[in-house]
């Protein structure tokens, strides 16, 4: 069968890379059977296109404006309220559209970079199947097209290293694929810093000042639409990117991590319960005989002078520089941007961008250690496909893994657990569900459940990456104290650790009771009259 499929490959080269796209595209409309999966992030991007397509504006969960995501995922969301009916439909689609462009994308990089059809295939199909890759897009997350974005640019950047040159056309779509990313993740700007790169060193036409002109002008075009939206938060809140934590990171921690995530995707674990430590240590070690492999291979190419001289060579040349300079920059966007801010910590979610142009880079050296094994001993070579078909099998099982827990259980905030909440349908069956003002110590979890909005966040007592809050008990009965609204806590059982207890929300504000579920409490939340004056309504 794998013989009659590499002489299908050889004759209909189009043929094999879209059947592996529409087995990955599969994968993940099967794995989101039950609803793309949810995360704060996500319920955020949902409710705001939900806001916007309801003409309440860029609005998130809490009524408050868009500011700490850009705009992207929420357009999207609101276009499928608005066609389909659904934002969740919209995202669901999104995320398998964006798988099969990335096995097509990737095939496309492959094909510059490893002239062995055999590695070209299994290479693809290792993308296909992968965990990594799977993981990111059934969530209703903005990585898929974000990574669809990265590729378009790497391939297009390729080309117009190779070629010396940039067209007026391909500088403008440059700058197009830079507005997209940008609108779709705050990491888009590292394609500003890509882009400025690769074209500062590629270009060759017209001397160093016309170099210096299309590079700048480049650079001015992508970041008018990053700036125009920063100035925008700014007017809003007195932010660019959103209110955000100061990082506790150091330089370090952003090396451990991005070895970690290395890790993670060589072995990969069906619940992602590898030690961490083991993760970093199989990374370091698994990136340095890639790189080994790949500057062996590279050598090797070189030394056979005329075998594998002419126009590939130079191509190869051009991509296998656009990857690594794709690789190095956007890693160096994360860990600076780790550094400033503290968001989610570096993982597979963050750098899924990174995957494909890395198993690009592999690929080189899997080719060159193919050949070397079969100059050895004939016999090897197929020792070592054999190696590899047993690795893509591997992640395959454990996608497989993946897209049965999503059909059988659902995926995060669309599992089975949220979505049959009782504490749900408690709030749901309020008579001022409509009027009152709802705090949670998930809202996400019940919009998930629910779709009422807006939901408020109870009061936390400590950040998301551990450092204490000043003041939000007294901020939080200020709240209560403030609105002429019934206000309602629901708290979960299972809800963030580093939000205060209803015990501990009791020193500052009485709770009655109102339904104690099998999954939390619901409360009616009131000032009580024996705590003193209550605190000012002036703003603080």
């Amino acid at each position: 069968m794998l013989s009659r499929l590499y002489a299908l490959y050889t004759k209909r080269e189009w043929l094999p890379p879209v059947l592996l796209a529409g087995l990955a595209a599969s994968f993940v409309l099967m794995a989101t059977a039950r609803g793309p999966g949810l995360t704060p992030d996500s319920v955020f991007y949902l409710a705001t296109g939900k806001n916007l397509a309801e003409s309440r504006g860029l609005r998130m969960l809490d009524g408050s404006p868009l500011t700490i995501f850009p705009p992207g995922m929420a357009v999207v969301a609101a276009i499928g309220e608005l066609v389909v009916g659904s934002g969740e439909t919209m995202s669901r689609v999104i995320g398998a559209v964006s798988f099969f462009a990335i096995v097509v994308l990737s095939e496309r990089l492959l094909r510059r970079v490893v002239s062995d059809r055999a590695v070209l295939l299994g290479t693809t199909a290792l993308v296909a199947v992968s965990p990594a890759l799977l993981g990111v897009s059934k969530m209703a997350w903005s990585e898929a097209p974000f990574i669809v974005v990265c590729l378009a640019s790497l391939l297009l950047l390729g080309q117009v290293s190779h070629h010396r040159e940039a067209a007026m056309w391909e500088l403008g779509c440059l700058v197009l694929l830079c507005w997209l990313a940008f609108s779709l993740r705050y990491a888009g700007v590292s394609l500003i810093a890509f882009g400025a790169v690769v074209l500062t060193f590629s270009l060759q036409r017209g001397g160093w000042r016309v170099v210096l002109m299309q590079v700048g002008a480049f650079v001015a075009l992508a970041s008018s639409i990053p700036v125009g939206w920063m100035l925008r938060n700014h007017a809003i809140d007195g932010t660019y990117l959103g209110a955000r934590e100061t990082s506790p990171d150091t330089l370090l921690d952003g090396a451990y991590r991005i070895a970690g995530t290395l890790g993670e995707w060589i072995l990969p674990s069906a619940h992602g319960d590898l030690p961490p430590a083991l993760a970093a240590a199989v990374g370091f070690v698994g990136g340095i005989l890639a790189a080994g492999l790949v500057i062996h291979s590279m050598k090797g190419q070189s030394d056979r002078g005329a075998e594998c001289a002419g126009e590939f060579q130079a191509t190869r040349l051009a991509f296998v520089y656009t990857s690594l300079t794709f690789v190095v920059v956007y890693c160096i966007y994360l860990v600076v941007a780790q550094l400033s801010t503290a968001f989610d910590p570096i993982g597979p979610r963050l750098l899924s961008p990174v995957y494909v142009p890395i198993v690009a880079l592999a690929a080189i050296g899997i080719e060159g250690a193919l050949t070397d094994l079969q100059e050895f001993r004939h016999h090897l070579r197929a020792t070592g496909s054999t190696v590899l078909i047993v690795f893509i099998l591997g992640q395959s099982i454990v996608s497989v893994g993946h897209m049965y827990d999503g059909i059988i259980n659902g995926i995060g905030y669309n599992s089975r657990s949220w979505a049959d909440s009782e504490l749900a349908v408690a709030v749901t069956a309020l008579e001022e569900v409509g009027t009152a003002a709802i705090y949670s110590n998930s809202p996400s979890g019940l919009w998930s459940a629910t779709g009422i909005q807006p939901l408020l966040s109870s009061p936390r007592r400590f950040s998301a990456r551990g450092a204490p809050i000043a003041d939000a008990l007294d901020d939080f009965r200020r709240e209560v104290s403030c609105t002429d609204r019934p206000v309602y806590l629901a708290l979960y059982d299972r809800g963030d650790v580093g939000l205060y207890t209803a015990g501990e929300l009791r020193d500052v504000i009485d709770l009655s009771a109102v339904s104690d579920t099998g999954d939390g409490v619901l409360f009616l939340v009131e000032q009580p009259a024996d705590r003193g004056e209550p605190p000012s309504c002036a703003e603080p």
